[in-house]
């Protein structure tokens, strides 16, 4: 019953819309709009290209920044947990920094036990180590016996440096960004 007056009602508008969208009688007001043109698929794809082209590498370029600052926390935690572990079991504890090819770091160990609560501690990442000290050693109450910069980058190309700074007077690790031949420390 609905559907009659649904067709009755269609049929009975069908002259008023042929007379308001055309002269022409041929013309029917009911078009057929099935799916988009090849003009307006393409136009899309084009748009949708340029705008993956522009922001894919500032993506790319964070992803490694944020893979970069996860694997500078990750050794300065290290870090701290040997200092802790040299005074708390009073005597030195002291991480080696264990390279691969070139100046990149695979792993972090330890010869003495107890220092790290595994072995080795092995990074996610490659990561690119430029410091002077081959390893970093705690004295029995903690304080580091060499201070010095340890300078981290990725080896994709991130544009900042991470850096952990090893202070000897206070026996503070801190990090930061290296720029300008200096560790700018993150309070």
């Amino acid at each position: 019953m609905l559907w009659t007056v649904i067709n009755n009602l269609k049929y009975s508008l069908l002259p008023y819309c042929i007379m308001l969208t055309s002269r022409s009688p041929i013309k029917n007001c009911h078009k057929n709009d099935d799916g988009f043109t090849l003009i307006e698929q393409v136009a899309v794809t084009s748009v949708i290209g340029i705008l993956a082209a522009i922001g894919t590498p500032s993506l790319l370029g964070i992803h490694y920044s944020n893979q970069l600052k996860n694997e500078t926390n990750q050794l300065h935690l290290a870090l701290l947990y040997a200092q802790e572990q040299a005074q708390r079991m009073s005597r030195p504890c002291s991480l080696e920094f264990q390279k691969g090819t070139g100046e990149i770091i695979n792993k972090v160990t330890t010869p003495q036990p107890g220092c790290f609560p595994s072995a080795k501690e092995e990074f996610d990442e490659k990561l690119v180590l430029k410091s002077d000290l081959a390893s970093v050693t705690f004295s029995f109450r903690g304080m580091p016996v060499e201070p010095g910069i340890i300078r981290l980058s990725s080896p994709k190309k991130v544009t900042t440096e991470r850096c952990i700074q090893i202070l000897g007077g206070l026996g503070m690790i801190q990090q930061g960004i290296y720029e300008n031949d200096e560790c700018q420390l993150l309070f």
